[in-house]
């Protein structure tokens, strides 16, 4: 019945939207047109290179990945410095947005990872990558970047503690429904053999969505070599999924990966356009009157805009560069740069369908609530 009143709920949205939107208006015409824009610029530049690969690293977790390994690490019951530590360096080594960490949070979730570890995951994931650490301090000062790194890893462990107390209940019957569900018969694999085989990937994933930065000539060198790393990549993943799983657990790897990908990819496509459309409504000289100072609202504005705005690996940074030209105080725009990569407008429509609007909304709200904080804390010190 929900999900009928679901699908009720969305085409009765499509219809009022067709119905009223004042096509006929220039602005909202070019609006339209920029929504388009964006959606083919994330077709061409960031589904295959980022999106996809992760797809396949989602469908890997749910099919071959322990569950008595996840559980370990990652459950409700495992030991909380790790898991949360674990969970919250992750972003150093992912070079990945809000959108394209979706799959494998959806993964690791499903698998049985208690939520507040997944949730760290899910806050620290996009906004720490290597290149993110580095391209802050350089383009917007060496306190801007250290601040970003030291909270962000802060704010995603409060983050995710938060949401495993507040859901503590329902993580319980959730955690159980899990272990009833039979365990994948590709436990039989080494230890060594599935840190090959998901090193692999996440080596594709970060190699081949790989931004240059002209700062650095060894992300430059990296991007060069990009091609050629990749196909090695792939053809290793290829070799070792023939050679160490049978034709049975390749076709459920391939299921699962389907299954995400159905259930994502249209929402995240559906978001990045309404993204764009907003964007082109909201120019970045209008923004900046808001995010002035270090007020508690414009601290507030700078996380909530940080929130729907969909930033890809990076450009959040010459964004707030952009914006503190025009006037942007330096706590919003710490702000900003906590919650920007964390969440998105697209990113929002997908949690909703892996965990539901109730946890969703809650997360949402404990990013914007931390970043708020941390931009104001920042902003009487700098």
């Amino acid at each position: 019945m929900k999900k009928e009143i679901g699908k009720f709920l969305a085409l009765l949205g499509v219809f009022l939207a067709a119905y009223f939107i004042p096509v006929g208006e220039e602005s909202v015409r070019q609006a339209l047109l920029k929504g388009f824009e964006m959606l083919q610029w994330y077709a061409v530049y960031h589904t295959l290179g980022c999106v996809v690969p992760a797809m396949f690293i989602a469908g890997a977790i749910s099919t071959f990945a322990s569950r008595e390994s996840v559980l370990r690490f990652l459950g409700p019951g495992s030991n909380r410095i790790l898991a949360y530590g674990t969970a919250s360096v992750s972003g150093v080594v992912l070079a990945v947005c809000s959108c394209s960490v979706l799959p494998m949070f959806a993964g690791i979730f499903q698998t049985g990872a208690g939520l507040g570890p997944a949730s760290t995951f899910l806050a620290a994931g996009p906004g720490l990558n290597l290149m993110a650490i580095f391209l802050s301090a350089r383009v917007l000062g060496l306190e801007l970047g250290a601040a970003r790194t030291v909270l962000a890893i802060g704010m995603s462990i409060f983050a995710g503690l938060g949401m495993a107390w507040i859901f503590r209940k329902s993580e319980q019957k959730r955690i159980r429904n899990v272990m009833q569900i039979p365990e994948s018969s590709s436990n039989r694999r080494s230890l060594r053999q599935m840190f090959l085989f998901f090193a692999a990937m996440l080596l594709f994933l970060i190699l081949s969505d790989w931004v240059p930065s002209e700062a650095y000539a060894w992300s430059v060198k990296i991007h060069e070599m990009r091609p050629l790393g990749c196909l090695i990549l792939f053809l290793s993943v290829v070799w070792m999924a023939f050679r160490w799983f049978n034709g049975e657990e390749r076709r459920e790897w391939m299921s699962q990966t389907w299954s995400f990908a159905k259930s994502i990819v249209p929402l995240l496509f559906g978001g990045v356009f309404v993204t764009g459309f907003l964007t082109s409504l909201l120019p970045q000289e209008i923004v900046a009157q808001y995010v002035g100072g270090n007020s508690i609202t414009a601290n507030l504005t700078a996380s909530t805009l940080g929130m729907f705005w969909y930033f890809s690996t990076l450009t959040e940074i010459p964004m707030v560069e952009s914006l503190l030209a025009l006037g942007m105080g330096k706590g919003p725009a710490l702000a900003l740069l906590l919650a920007g990569p964390t969440l998105s407008l697209p990113s929002i429509f997908v949690l909703a369908r892996i965990m539901g609007w109730k946890k969703t909304l809650t997360f949402s709200g404990l990013t914007v609530i931390f970043s708020t904080l941390c931009g104001m804390i920042f902003g009487i010190f700098f």
